[in-house]
């Protein structure tokens, strides 16, 4: 029996380990600093937020049932494009996507937050679904520890 090494066998022989160290060593690498509390919607502060906002929405104020107490408009967020901004002071808000239909639903629906992290507080809105509304609720004061 004769057994022929070719170059090819050599360097996937070699490639294989370097690509799987590369990946574990990826993992066991500490997250960077700036991405753990980053208020760019990445970091755990953002999620622990996110989840805050979501609850109170879902399970304390029960907004499905207040969407005809809503405003169509809300003159405390200015919005240009990608950013949203406090009316008052101009602060960058935070926008949270607490949840979005997909466009090829029957009737989508997007549920949005906008986070003022200065004062704490959030402006809900929702814009769709079967009687295509476009409602804005709050402001509502929430607290989350790391923000």
């Amino acid at each position: 029996m004769e057994v022929k090494i070719t170059i090819r066998m050599v360097v996937g022989t070699i490639t294989l380990p370097l690509l799987l160290g590369g990946c574990l060593l990826a993992e066991l690498l500490p997250e960077p600093e700036e991405t753990r509390s980053s208020p760019s919607g990445e970091g755990p502060a953002d999620i622990r937020l996110h989840s805050a906002i979501l609850s109170d929405v879902r399970r304390e104020l029960l907004f499905e049932q207040h969407l005809q107490d809503g405003r169509q408009t809300c003159s405390a967020v200015r919005i240009n494009r990608d950013t949203a901004t406090c009316a008052t002071d101009n602060t960058e808000m935070m926008v949270l996507i607490l949840r979005a239909d997909s466009q090829y639903e029957t009737h989508p629906s997007k549920e949005t937050a906008y986070f003022c992290p200065k004062e704490s507080i959030y402006y809900y809105r929702y814009e769709g679904g079967p009687r295509k509304l476009d409602v804005w609720l709050g402001p509502y004061k929430i607290r989350v520890r790391g923000h």
